[in-house]
């Protein structure tokens, strides 16, 4: 797993959403463990529920979740996360 600095020189953890909890990394997993993540089934695979700072947040495959120092979880899309952030070297 990479590290994410955003544009702002802040660097969070980022994970690009596949749609299988199985193919998360540990936080994400410790998210839904704790109940700030459920997953929905779909026809074409699975939708996360993220709780962030500004309510429930859906995650489709492709989406970015990213988590803060506090713990607190972000969603964006492809095309917002990459406008706004960049690998953290």
């Amino acid at each position: 797993m990479k590290l994410y600095r955003q544009k702002t020189q802040q660097v969070f953890l980022a994970f690009r959403w596949s749609g299988c909890l199985e193919d998360s990394p540990e936080w994400i997993g410790d998210a839904f463990r704790d109940g700030r993540v459920t997953l929905d089934p779909k026809e074409r695979g699975w939708k996360a529920n993220v709780l962030t700072p500004y309510g429930w947040m859906r995650v489709s495959k492709g989406d970015w979740v990213l988590s803060r120092n506090s713990g607190e979880m972000i969603v964006y899309s492809d095309e917002e996360f990459t406008n706004e952030y960049e690998p953290a070297e």
